[in-house]
């Protein structure tokens, strides 16, 4: 009769152990955990939201709507110049210097200067939808490019938020709130018989990230408030810091999406449409690498700043297995549940199935390299880091040029995964030769 209390003891102090204390560790760790179970909240939302939309709108609508969504996630993650990443490596070198001016001339003037810079940019954008794209897609584009300021602004304060160690306010407005607010709203109009398409849910969408962003705004303002400290405006340094990490992290995104892209050109919107749902349900996967970025970068720059090589590469090995592991575990998940999952979308759906191994094998490749990208950057690496991305991004755009029109979304799930998969080995071998850290 002890045993089971003994049990429930020892298990318990392990638990306490393993989040507790104020240590880099701990505190990493706690980071990793908290974002990723607010992660797989926003994947239990998202999937619900998905599917529901897929049902009220239809294959062709729903492909017509993740089509114009990755406008706003390519074009968002792009249009920020890189500023949201820079905070990873700035903020910690403020911070580590006592340098509190600099700290919040960057959250207020680096914020104003991603959203001019993003204004701009969806400006252009939607001269350029006005003047060339067809009229089914014209209005979805237009609001998607309303959509990219406001995502800028999101992921920004984000960017602040994570270097702060504040999961939190970093995720729940963008991951949690948003997408309740879309499915709350869309529910309401589909039981009132409103004709859902891919015009209404970019509409739908930009009203909820212009409130999920005004209220990290206030939260946010809140928190960094001092009194009696002069910010300091340096905006050229800002840019220097941002831009190779904006080559980086958009090579990747460009990777990431091209294949969407591609595709429009030469399939049916709702081959898109299985393609997305099937790439959603994977995504999940994604979801583990993104927490363990999330909770690495911020470190990774302190020891870098410091000097300390040693922690440096016990915290990047250690950070490989906190993310490959968890990451195998959710794709036999996956893959054991992936047919009743995407018949939830609808029946033509189940039809994809075929593309969901396909799509672990890319995730799983990359999680085995472990958070290089960001381990890299704040290390100074970051030109490197792009130059592989960008040849990544040449041989998968090349790639689904040619499997695309033969094979359609096999092709393209092929030539990303293989691609994700030879970046993955490159950026490995680059850690060992540049840093002197053996990952695998």
């Amino acid at each position: 009769m002890g045993q089971p209390d003994h049990t429930r003891t020892v298990t318990g102090a392990r638990l306490r152990a393993l989040f507790s204390g104020d240590g880099h560790l701990a505190v990493a760790r706690r980071m990793a955990s908290t974002t990723f179970l607010l992660r797989a909240g926003n994947a239990g939302l998202a999937l619900v939201l998905q599917v529901l939309l897929a049902r009220w709108m239809g294959a062709h609508q729903y492909g017509l709507y993740a089509y114009a969504w990755v406008w706003v996630l390519l074009g968002g993650g792009l249009a920020g110049v890189g500023l949201s990443a820079a905070a990873q490596r700035l903020i910690p070198e403020y911070k580590d210097r006592g340098q509190d001016g600099h700290l919040l001339g960057f959250a207020r003037g680096g914020a104003a200067l991603a959203i001019l810079i993003s204004a701009m940019v969806s400006l252009a954008a939607a001269f350029l939808v006005e003047r060339h794209a067809g009229p089914e897609l014209r209005l979805p584009l237009l609001l998607a490019c309303a959509c990219i300021p406001v995502f800028v602004a999101i992921d920004f304060q984000e960017g602040i938020a994570r270097a702060h160690h504040w999961a939190g306010l970093a995720y729940v407005p963008a991951y949690l709130a948003q997408p309740l607010l879309i499915l709350l709203v869309a529910s309401g109009l589909a039981a009132a018989g409103w004709m859902l398409d891919a015009a209404v849910l970019l509409g739908l969408s930009f009203a909820s990230l212009l409130l999920c962003w005004l209220v990290q705004w206030i939260l946010l303002r809140g928190r960094l408030r001092s009194r009696g400290v002069v910010r300091s405006f340096e905006p050229a340094a800002w840019l220097s810091m941002a831009w190779p990490l904006l080559l980086m992290n958009g090579f990747y995104l460009l990777l990431t999406y091209v294949d969407v892209l591609v595709m429009e050109r030469f399939v049916p919107a709702s081959e898109i449409a299985r393609y997305f749902a099937a790439a959603k349900l994977m995504s999940v996967m994604s979801f583990i690498m993104f927490a363990v970025q999330a909770a690495s970068a911020a470190r990774f720059a302190e020891y870098h700043v410091q000097g300390d090589r040693e922690r440096l590469s016990a915290f990047a090995r250690t950070c490989r297995r906190w993310t490959l592991w968890p990451s195998l575990a959710v794709a036999l998940g996956l893959l054991a549940a992936g047919w009743p999952l995407l018949w939830l979308f609808g029946p033509d759906f189940t039809s994809a199935f075929y593309l969901l191994p396909l799509i672990a094998a890319g995730l799983l490749a990359r999680a085995a390299a472990g958070p290089v990208e960001p381990l890299l950057a704040m290390a100074g690496q970051q030109k490197a880091a792009a130059a592989i991305a960008a040849l990544a991004l040449l041989l998968n755009l090349v790639m689904n040029l040619l499997l695309v029109p033969r094979y359609g979304a096999g092709g393209a799930v092929v030539a990303t995964s293989l691609t994700l998969a030879l970046q993955s080995g490159a950026l490995v071998a680059l850690v060992r030769r540049r840093l002197g850290i053996a990952l695998v």
